[in-house]
């Protein structure tokens, strides 16, 4: 087939989009990260993403349509008919390695997480091959905000939340659910007052220093709620949870809401007067991005087997697994230990029955309620699309 001006055009448009779509932006840290980021893209380039030259097909929606009715010219024609065929090409080429070899091996799925204690179970999942041919890359933050924003941008799989941000990131980018009730926190986040501040109606007139838009924020709300304090009754002081501490122990404030280690700091200059335990507690969660859960429900069950021998390592080999977990956090396995310990972690069975229960649904509505009255969202969110119990109903079977 003789070729024409128009086949390099086409070639340099083609890539040119590969360019700006896939590798603009992109930061890779080895071979290996570049080869599952791209097989990732293809999927994508072949499978959803549109073209205009293919009538708004994608190519593989275009081949199928078009391969037994329509003969391929043998001429070029304006570039048209040349530019659909090299889409296709390009398609089948990408699948098959072009570049850097790809293979047909599956792409992993990534995990954000920070040093939070349950993070680190996913160490152990690797380590002793519990995955079950799931392929996981862990990817740490230094904080829950950078894999959250991650997270909602489609950079990563899967990310630990609690259930707050899982229904307030959920407007900000890709649709995400929760698939498992992971954990909770004992009396990790609390309310500090000035000493002769005994009561929660104590704190009308008084500055309260709380990071906005957070757990603590929605936990300061409930208790101030309980008390019937309306919000221009109190002076709230927008602050990290690091400087709200700061500013109670430097006396600017009259109050503090925060998580530890600042609650325990904090709480030298004062008393604390609430713990979320108190006021029903929060939730952490695993989120999952809804298109590569959809697509891909076998791993993710895995994941949440791989999940759950890894805690009951931890109970059978407790000197072992928190050396391991140790080892990725900078702490020694003594103080990892303690604040492992700090958690209620909820086995599969207690999973089950909270999803099936109404206490996640509620647990969200007040959430929900909280986010539109301060106004940091507009509209109401479906909460049931925040989460789903399928994977865990698929979970345990021929593990227990």
């Amino acid at each position: 087939m003789k070729g024409c001006p128009y086949d390099n055009a086409v070639a340099e448009a083609t890539f040119k989009t590969i360019k700006t779509e896939f590798t603009k932006g992109n930061y890779f840290n080895s071979l290996e990260d570049l080869k599952y980021e791209l097989l990732d893209y293809v999927n994508w380039f072949n499978n959803h993403r549109i073209h205009s030259s293919l009538g708004y097909q994608i190519p593989v929606e275009y081949k199928m349509n078009n391969q037994k009715s329509v003969a391929i010219p043998e001429y070029c024609s304006r570039g048209i008919h040349m530019r659909k065929k090299f889409i296709i090409y390009v398609s089948i080429i990408l699948t098959f390695g072009f570049f850097v070899g790809c293979g047909t091996k599956k792409t992993p799925l990534h995990i954000g997480i920070d040093d939070w204690p349950p993070c680190q179970l996913w160490y152990i999942a690797q380590e002793k091959g519990y995955l079950n041919g799931t392929e996981m890359k862990i990817i740490k933050f230094s904080n829950w905000s950078d894999s959250l924003s991650s997270f909602s941008l489609g950079k990563i799989d899967l990310t630990h939340s609690t259930l707050f941000n899982a229904l307030y990131y959920q407007p900000k980018g890709d649709t995400a659910k929760a698939i498992l009730l992971s954990d909770s926190p004992k009396k990790g986040d609390g309310l500090v007052t000035k000493k002769g501040i005994n009561k929660i109606s104590d704190l009308k007139g008084k500055k309260i220093a709380v990071e906005l838009g957070t757990d603590e924020h929605f936990f300061l709300y409930k208790a101030l709620k309980t008390a019937n304090i309306k919000d221009d009754q109190v002076t709230i002081v927008p602050r990290t949870n690091r400087n709200a501490a700061e500013l109670f122990l430097a006396g600017e404030v009259d109050a503090c809401f925060v998580y530890e280690p600042y609650l325990s700091k904090a709480a030298q200059a004062g008393n604390i007067l609430i713990y979320v335990d108190d006021m029903g507690g929060y939730i952490d969660v695993l989120m999952a991005r809804a298109e590569p859960l959809n697509n891909r429900k076998k791993d993710y069950v895995n994941l949440i087997n791989a999940w759950y021998k890894s805690q009951n390592f931890v109970k059978e080999h407790p000197e072992e697994a928190y050396t391991i977990m140790a080892s990725k956090t900078g702490m020694s396995s003594e103080e990892f230990e303690a604040f492992y310990e700090s958690f209620v972690f909820y086995d599969l069975d207690t999973n089950k029955k909270m999803f099936s229960s109404r206490n996640v649904e509620e647990n969200l509505n007040s959430i929900n309620k909280f986010l539109i009255e301060s106004k940091l969202i507009i509209d109401n969110i479906d909460v049931n699309s925040v989460y789903t119990p399928d994977i865990l109903d698929m979970a345990g079977r021929g593990y227990e």
